[in-house]
């Protein structure tokens, strides 16, 4: 005796289902997918495989100028960034003071005289020439040098910088607001506030670890992919069938079994009571042909 299921049906566990389609394994009713190579199969979920990365420090953008852990804008040439604000620099010889420089020591230029004849024979007179303040004549200041009121020559402030006396004030302008540094070299990647060298392929970097890429149909559950499910209905009870080798046997067992049957009561009635030859032949014809006793059970 022999069981089999409908065309477009397998037998699973003792019942007859759909087949589950390709890269689907079957649990009763149920398809569920497979869990590629390099996952572990868990159940209901595929765990990701993971390994972590050595950390690296951030880098300054190449366009960029790092001040207190921000990104500017780099200043203009002569000019210094501190934050968001860039300041001209100060001079050689002129002491920075924040938005000031300090202005080199002034030098006196004399009391003066009353005549450009006297003044040209003093020696600066003689090298830079004289000048008329008031009533008297003085030595003209040194190069970079001007004279304040009558008798002090001062320095120069730089060009852009405005003179304030002994000082002399920076210019200064906006560079913009600052961003954190966010930049990583080629062949790296940014993880919170440093850089990893970038993953192996089907993988993606999640806080300094790689963790495989769920395949396709999967979806994502923190180090888990949760596979996914095909429903196939419910199993049916596969038809059963018996070979004709068992069946016909027995049908011919029957058959004579009944014969003699009638042959004892035809013995007892006496009436028209078959042959043991008779009988012998009937026996054999139901084993040569045993379409008729199918038919005779039909």
């Amino acid at each position: 005796m022999s069981s089999h299921c409908p065309t477009g049906k397998i037998k699973q566990s003792g019942l007859c289902y759909k087949p589950c389609p390709k890269n689907m394994k079957p649990v009763g009713p149920v398809c569920w997918g497979v869990c590629p190579s390099g996952f572990t199969d868990t159940g209901v979920d595929c765990l990701k495989h993971s390994y972590v990365e050595k950390p690296h420090p951030l880098i300054w953008p190449s366009d960029k100028h790092e001040d207190a852990g921000l990104c500017y804008k780099p200043c203009r040439s002569h000019f210094k960034g501190v934050g968001p604000v860039c300041w001209g620099e100060c001079p050689h010889g002129f002491k920075n003071t924040g938005v000031d420089c300090l202005k080199p020591k002034a030098y006196g230029r004399g009391t003066g005289h009353f005549s450009k004849h006297d003044c040209d024979k003093t020696h600066d007179g003689k090298k830079y020439g004289c000048q008329k303040w008031g009533l008297l004549w003085y030595p003209k200041c040194k190069p970079h040098f001007h004279n304040v009121a009558c008798c002090v020559c001062s320095p120069d402030c730089p060009h852009g910088f405005k003179d304030i006396g002994i000082s002399c004030q920076k210019p200064s302008y906006g560079r913009g607001v600052g961003t954190p540094i966010d930049s990583c070299p080629q062949g790296q990647q940014k993880s919170g506030a440093l850089c990893y060298d970038d993953c192996k392929k089907s993988y993606h970097l999640v806080a300094g670890t790689c963790w495989q890429k769920c395949p396709k149909g999967f979806k994502s559950v923190g180090i888990d992919c949760q596979k996914p499910t095909h429903a196939r209905g419910a199993g049916t009870i596969p038809k059963f069938r018996i070979k004709w080798e068992i069946l016909g046997p027995i049908i011919a067992a029957l058959i004579i079994a009944v014969l003699v049957l009638l042959f004892v009561w035809k013995w007892f009635t006496r009436e028209n009571m078959p042959s043991s030859a008779q009988i012998g032949q009937l026996g054999q014809l139901v084993q040569q042909n045993p379409e008729l006793a199918e038919a005779a059970l039909a």
